[in-house]
């Protein structure tokens, strides 16, 4: 095993990348092959080699690979701990729509002198790149969003973390001939400049959650409310993690598009009221992921095709215009703004089980502290939604 005050027996490689140098053999035994610059007698022929082994670097314990049975690009994850475990018990459950847990192609237990096990999965983009277009297809990913929770909390698996980078999008639709790993505007060999190929509308994509580390599970006779101890008291009090996972999907929704500088906010202010029940400050009052789903899915049944096709994002005027050809371009070919085929709500949390889904665990004032009440950050509501309250005159000022 290397250690860190060891040299780098590769100049291409860095202290973080000897991991993926040790399991290599092993790697190669189950079929699935690193990049050149992982060969320790590897050196660069042209410039193009150099950039691209520089620019070729694992993120957050993960790494692009090739499988050698039909050369397919897949991503390989170092999962140990409580997230191997998490990912073994999620490997389980049912296949089935609704399930929006990463497929797991894949586990290959490192050898002895590493912990943990090799997570192989499909090749992935996150959710969130390239932008969003139109209102349309900002709501399939949010409609699938809360789908995949909402499957979890129904087996009784809580997340724990469900920001936005930790959802991910099928590339296959919008980069059919691959890409360079974490480098969508770059080919397989890093030598070209590429774009996407269509755009949502043209060919839906399937999203998918990742990153197990904070999950937690529950069996199904435990009838008191849920309590995960890894949760900040600031964010739940009361410590229970599925309306933790409501509160970070309210995040999204608030932060990452309703409050965000380029979004065109009064495109999606009909979001608003989900996004402040979602964040309320009380977890026994945000809604059930169940509440959720339906209420999201009340929402989109009543919007004309007109909004759905409206922009997200303020862009300069040229993309402007390409984006007004496309926009034209979907509306002749009847490309439908949302995908035809949505399934209905369903519900997964029954009555009886409500209190281990809502309340808290332990109570809310006695979870709380002076630092905590401090930094938790309670939701105002935008002032678009607020009542017009007519100004004071001049009488009632002085008074």
């Amino acid at each position: 095993m290397h250690r860190w005050n060891e040299p780098d027996p590769s100049p291409y490689l860095s202290s973080l990348e000897i991991f993926w140098l040790n399991v290599k053999p092993v790697l190669l035994e189950a079929g699935y092959r690193l990049p050149a610059k992982y060969d320790l007698a590897w050196q660069p022929k042209s410039r193009a080699d150099r950039r691209a082994a520089k620019a070729f670097k694992p993120v957050r314990f993960l790494i692009g690979m090739i499988r050698t049975l039909d050369n397919a690009q897949v991503m390989a994850k170092h999962v140990q701990g409580c997230e191997e475990a998490m990912v073994r018990h999620l490997s389980t459950l049912p296949e089935s729509p609704r399930n929006h847990c990463t497929p797991i192609l894949d586990l290959i237990p490192t050898p002895d002198n590493e912990d943990g096990s090799i997570m192989i999965m499909p090749f992935f983009l996150p959710a969130h790149q390239p932008l969003f277009e139109t209102v349309g297809e900002l709501l399939e990913f949010f409609r699938q969003m809360f789908e995949g929770v909402q499957f979890m909390h129904g087996h009784r698996f809580a997340h724990g973390d469900c920001t936005l980078e930790n959802f991910a999008m099928s590339s296959a639709e919008m980069y059919p001939y691959g890409f360079f790993p974490f480098h969508p505007d770059k080919s397989r060999s890093f030598r070209r400049n590429i774009s996407p190929h269509g755009t949502r509308t043209s060919s839906w994509p399937r999203y998918y959650i990742i990153d197990f580390e904070r999950s937690c599970h529950f069996p199904f006779e435990q009838s008191e409310p849920a309590r995960n101890e890894q949760i900040r008291a600031a964010r739940t009090p009361g410590r229970n993690p599925f309306p933790h996972d409501i509160h970070y999907l309210g995040q999204i929704l608030k932060k990452r598009f309703l409050e965000d500088g380029p979004f065109i906010a009064e495109n999606a202010d009909f979001l608003w009221p989900l996004a402040i029940d979602m964040l309320h400050e009380t977890p026994s009052l945000r809604p059930t992921i169940d509440e959720v789903v339906s209420r999201f899915h009340n929402i989109v049944a009543h919007l004309p095709s007109s909004r759905l096709r409206r922009p997200v994002y303020r862009i300069h005027p040229f993309y402007r215009l390409q984006q007004t050809f496309a926009r034209a371009s979907n509306i002749l070919l009847f490309r439908a703004p949302m995908p035809r085929k949505r399934p209905s709500p369903v519900s997964v949390i029954p009555k009886s089980a409500l209190a281990f889904y809502t309340q808290a665990a332990i109570s809310e004032d006695g979870d709380d502290n002076e630092e905590n009440k401090r930094e938790r950050v309670i939701f105002r509501t935008p002032r678009a939604l607020l009542p017009w309250v007519p100004p004071m005159t001049l009488a009632e000022r002085l008074e």
